[in-house]
């Protein structure tokens, strides 16, 4: 795959911007040229990771096919690390953020890229899928929905404070609606608190306006749920009556606010599990 090096020249790359599907075949095969290369010991080219800085600024959320996911979020993480490539890498976040919201995606759906500028690039990436999220009245992109933990939530404690603490009374309130008090296991079932949850709610003072609304906490997505609710409930439960003994005032208060709003989500769960277990005999 000698033949990247070439692209490096703004000629070779409006030839590949005009190729059908060109830009993630290039994705592909570059991805494919660096990691035979790192393989054989041999140092990567400036000109091919400025190149691969150019393709990812022009993915679109239309070719990221499961594969290509994976060949752009390791690219990206290869591209796009450092403090040289934060200008890049901003760019390139905002382009996805705009193309997920015009193309009615979820970052799920491209979400191994999505890691991997979190990953490489964590405060710009908060910057630009929180911070920014009032100039998209209504979008979410990471919801409870992301079963397997946002990317959010595989950054560290004092990553997430250290960018909250530069505008508190906003960004705590932004982490909390994007965090779970709840360690996931599968798709559905809540087995232990959380620890980086409560590790980022120690730091706040505004703990009301990070643990946010009960009934978001409560309350299952219908959508995408898998196995007994009334299991994964009864876990929450167990889990938010730990919180209703926390010394803390305002914790204790919330979450003796939310147990009846699960013990009501519990009741209707379990009278519909019953009916159809009972229409299938």
């Amino acid at each position: 795959m000698a033949y990247l090096r070439s692209y490096s020249t703004s000629t070779s790359r409006e030839a590949v911007a005009n190729l059908a599907d060109g830009v993630p075949v290039a994705v592909e095969a570059l991805y494919m040229w660096i990691f035979c290369a790192k393989q054989d010991g041999a140092e990567v080219p400036q000109g091919i990771i400025v190149f691969g800085r150019w393709l990812l600024r022009r993915v679109n959320s239309n070719d990221l096919t499961d594969m290509r996911d994976h060949a752009a979020g390791e690219l990206a993480r290869i591209c796009l690390s450092g403090t040289g490539a934060v200008d890049e890498a901003r760019a390139m976040c905002e382009q996805l953020c705009r193309a997920l919201v015009q193309g009615g995606y979820h970052a799920r759906d491209c979400s191994t890229l999505t890691a991997a500028i979190f990953d490489v690039q964590p405060e710009v990436a908060l910057d630009c899928f929180l911070a920014d999220a009032s100039d998209r009245p209504g979008t979410d992109f990471f919801d409870m929905a992301f079963f397997r933990g946002t990317p959010l939530e595989k950054l560290a404690a004092e990553t997430l404070c250290g960018w909250a603490d530069q505008n508190p009374a906003d960004r705590y309130a932004r982490l909390g609606k994007h965090l779970s008090p709840f360690a996931f296991n599968g798709a559905a079932a809540a087995v232990s608190m959380s620890p980086l949850f409560f590790e980022v709610l120690e730091r706040t003072t505004d703990k009301s306006a990070f643990l946010g609304n009960p009934i978001a906490r409560a309350y299952c997505s219908s959508g995408y749920w898998v196995g007994s609710r009334v299991a994964a409930l009864e876990s929450r439960k167990g889990i938010i009556t730990e919180m209703a003994n926390s010394p803390d005032s305002v914790v204790k208060a919330w979450a003796a606010e939310c147990l009846p709003l699960l013990d009501e989500q519990i009741v209707r769960e379990r009278e519909f599990e019953t009916e159809r277990e009972e229409s299938f005999e």
